[in-house]
Parts: C-alpha cells; structure tokens; sequence
C-alpha cells in the first residue's frame, strides 16, 4: 500500500526501494501471524505494562551495575549479566505482546 504522505512520487522512487517495502511488510506480516497466539495472559495493559516496568528495572539494574564495577570488586558482572539478559528477553517478550507495531512497516499500517 503506497504512503499518502511520503513525500516523492511513485516514479521517483528506485525500484530496490519499493522491493525492500514489500519485503519489509511480508517480514513483518510473517512475523505477526507466527507470533499471533502466543502469550496470551500478557495481550492486555495490565501485561504490557508489567513488561516494560520489568525492562525499566533491570535496565537501572544494568546501569547501576556497570557504574558499580568501576570501584568494586568484579562481582559486578553477575548483577550486569542478569540485568542484562532480564532486560533483552522481556523487550523481546513486548515485541511479540505488542505485535511489533513500534517498528511495523508503513504498508502493513492500518492508519493508511
């Protein structure tokens, strides 16, 4: 589906650029109908929200940890490794709860 706001015309832009567009949004219509039932208990606000105070926290904890390693002992690593391993997989987790619609193409949009 062509943007109504992009800018150039349709005969400006180079064929590779619409080819990606369209395998952006198959990708990404992949991704979504592979994904669509999974982790349905966290599908609501309540669930969404819990995931992303999950990433805030540990990301402090990541944060804190690796300032802490500057004066202490190398037993900072262990809360940066957890902190970072918690943060990737709840972020992760959001992007399949969420549909992936913060990085969605413009032709799967349905604002268009």
């Amino acid at each position: 589906m062509r943007d109504p706001n992009y800018v150039f015309p349709e005969d400006a832009v180079p064929r590779w650029v619409q080819r990606y567009t369209e395998r952006s949004a198959a990708r990404h219509d992949r991704f979504v109908s592979f994904t669509d039932g999974w982790l349905p208990g966290l599908r609501n606000r309540r669930g969404r929200r819990a995931l992303a105070v999950t990433v805030l926290i540990f990301l402090d904890v990541t944060l804190i940890a690796a300032v802490a390693s500057f004066w202490s002992t190398p037993w900072a690593a262990i809360p940066f490794g957890v902190g970072l391993a918690v943060s990737i997989t709840a972020l992760m987790t959001l992007r399949v709860v969420t549909g992936s619609v913060a990085d969605a193409p413009a032709a799967v949009l349905d604002e268009i």
